[in-house]
């Protein structure tokens, strides 16, 4: 097996923890590779400073029972900027810190959210589009590049605005989820990444990855 990320990307409750966990399995048991599964959200690196200010002025808000932050950052333009860069170059940071150490293991990665998920992510705080300014350019260039040359494999989930609620308890505000579904569809009809629909069946869906993604089922 190549050296290669394959990546779950989508909305949340659409299945990706899921199917990164079968494809983990699937690897490993059927393939005989050496798999590493890992959760290539985020963590604060550059932008710490920027997220500490921005609590203080009262531009993130967690609603009671949500687990996930709601970062208000496109009130303020000038910290809607700050912010894109940042938060995407502390991921560019991560990430190629997580895929080197891997790769230097001869490891196959399963990643569970990967950088599509972050373009989604800076989208909602900042409402900019991240292609006009130069670290977003260079960031989605640097993916579309990943995925043409084969070294990230992956596909994006979705499910509709109920069947989210349904599945998860801890979603901050129904709009949360609204705003970010199309940008998925786009972004995703942009980069040639097959949508699948989380809730179809498991074991067909399952197959559909495993197509998708190049492994032979």
């Amino acid at each position: 097996m190549p050296r290669v990320i394959y990546f779950f990307s989508g909305i949340d409750g659409a299945g990706k923890s899921t199917h990164s966990k079968l494809l983990t399995c699937y690897l490993v048991k059927k393939c005989n590779c050496k798999v590493r599964l890992v959760w290539m959200r985020w963590f604060a690196l550059t932008s710490y400073p920027l997220l500490a200010i921005c609590r203080f002025l009262g531009l993130t808000l967690r609603p009671r029972g949500s687990t996930i932050p709601l970062r208000l950052y496109w009130m303020v333009k000038p910290i809607s900027r700050l912010w894109l860069n940042l938060f995407l170059l502390d991921y560019a940071i991560y990430a190629s810190y997580v895929s080197a150490n891997l790769f230097c293991r001869k490891s196959v990665v399963v990643a569970d959210r990967f950088a599509l998920d972050i373009l989604v992510d800076v989208i909602y705080d900042t409402r900019l589009n991240p292609l006009k300014h130069l670290v977003g350019r260079f960031f989605y260039l640097l993916l579309y590049k990943l995925l043409r040359t084969g070294k990230a494999r992956g596909v994006v989930m979705l499910v509709d605005e109920e069947t989210v609620f349904s599945r998860r308890k801890d979603i901050p505000l129904r709009s949360y989820v609204r705003f970010r579904i199309p940008i998925y569809r786009k972004l995703a009809k942009h980069l040639g990444l097959p949508v699948i629909d989380g809730r179809a069946e498991l074991t067909e869906n399952f197959k559909i990855v495993l197509k998708a993604v190049g492994v032979n089922g």
